[in-house]
């Protein structure tokens, strides 16, 4: 039922989107994340803990707009691991039997906004699994974060 109320209010946006098909929407994304370090713009997790997504959000750039996302899809390292239809959007990664070394985290959602074509954002990030937390560049004493960027949007 709740999937349902989430799609009926995004219902409007849809309708009003096709003010322009070639004019994707233009936002920023926000996510909130703890169980990771964030260390030169790259997440670092010991193997073994889990990263947990806690929120992801976007905000549109122009002025006056209103911007949705319709759901949200984790990729690691390329392989589909869920897909999360209603906000907060949040999820858990379990590096648990990853090797360590670099992996990608990948993030994509189909999003709309007022006046703009529906369109998928997409962004990634650099998952750097080690062994210990002193495995980690300058110590890695906070396992937490945010972090606002400009995703992908086609």
């Amino acid at each position: 039922m709740k999937k349902l109320l989430y799609l009926l209010l995004a219902l409007p946006m849809l309708l009003v989107s096709c003010n322009d098909e070639d004019d994707l929407p233009q936002v920023k994304m926000s996510i909130n994340y703890s169980g990771a370090a964030t260390v030169d713009g790259e997440l670092y997790a010991v193997q073994g803990d889990t990263i947990y997504v806690d929120s992801i959000t976007i905000q549109p750039v122009r002025e006056g707009k209103r911007a949705s996302i319709i759901s949200v899809s984790y990729y690691w390292d390329g392989w589909l691991m869920g897909v999360v239809p209603q906000p907060p959007f949040s999820a858990s990664i379990a590096v648990t039997g990853n090797k360590v070394g670099k992996h990608i985290l990948s993030i994509q959602m189909p999003i709309v906004e007022d006046g703009c074509a529906a369109a998928t954002a997409y962004t990634s990030y650099t998952v750097n699994v080690v062994a210990s937390p002193e495995d980690i560049p300058g110590g890695g004493d906070d396992f937490g974060g945010s972090d606002t960027r400009t995703p992908t949007i086609q």
